[in-house]
């Protein structure tokens, strides 16, 4: 099994990793002290944290848009051709470009 992180925006890389490597980092990450044993894992740990810093940004924005639409009434949302059902597909669209 293996995990896609993907730097997109950033960087130019995608890596895939072996979950046993994400296991390996989650470890790291606990660690008292911060020493890695290579470059390949302090490479790997900031890919990690850049990944969970996105999605936590992509999260963010989601909820934010849903709280936005979900304020208007329906009146408004129809001048804006939007369903208030349509509302989450919507902010989900809109985190995609999210970087």
């Amino acid at each position: 099994m293996t995990v896609t992180v993907s730097m997109r925006g950033t960087h130019c890389c995608t890596a895939s990793l072996p979950i046993c490597h994400v296991v390996r980092m989650a470890y790291l990450l606990g660690k008292e002290t911060w020493r890695f044993e290579s470059a390949f894992e302090r490479r790997m740990i900031m890919l990690l944290w850049g990944f969970l810093a996105r999605q936590i940004r992509r999260w963010h924005a989601y909820n934010r848009t849903v709280a936005e639409l979900s304020q208007l009434d329906d009146r408004t949302l129809g001048d804006i051709n939007v369903m208030r059902s349509e509302i989450r597909a919507i902010a989900r669209r809109a985190t995609l470009h999210v970087v």
